[in-house]
């Protein structure tokens, strides 16, 4: 778990639940690390690695959902998440351009 803390309260991102960044990225997040910072008076900054999240259309029930990418992992610093998957839900319960963040169809990996 990765906690962000904002002067406006507290922000939970679990491994295994989807997150969106900042730009507009879906992503899973796999496991949280530290590395030393290039920042001064900041001895660590937190990354993560994880897939990338597409969304696609069920094609037997017209729904859309959630595909992780698994053909490669990729690296962010934990300073570009934006939302957690409640956020998510909360924000895009009533859209038709989101699925809900339950809604996964499945994994899928371009590599042979």
């Amino acid at each position: 778990m990765y906690r962000h803390k904002t002067p406006a309260g507290t922000t939970d991102y679990f491994v295994g639940e989807l997150a969106l960044l900042k730009d507009g990225t879906s992503v899973l997040p796999l496991k949280w690390y530290t590395e030393d910072s290039a920042l001064p008076g900041v001895k660590y900054d937190m990354w993560f690695e994880g897939y990338l999240v597409a969304i696609e259309r069920d094609n037997v029930t017209g729904q859309l959902g959630w595909v992780f990418q698994r053909d490669q992992i990729y690296r962010w610093p934990a300073a570009q998440l934006k939302l957690n998957t409640v956020e998510m839900g909360d924000v895009f319960a009533n859209s038709n351009l989101m699925p809900h963040p339950a809604q996964v169809l499945g994994t899928i990996s371009y590599s042979t």
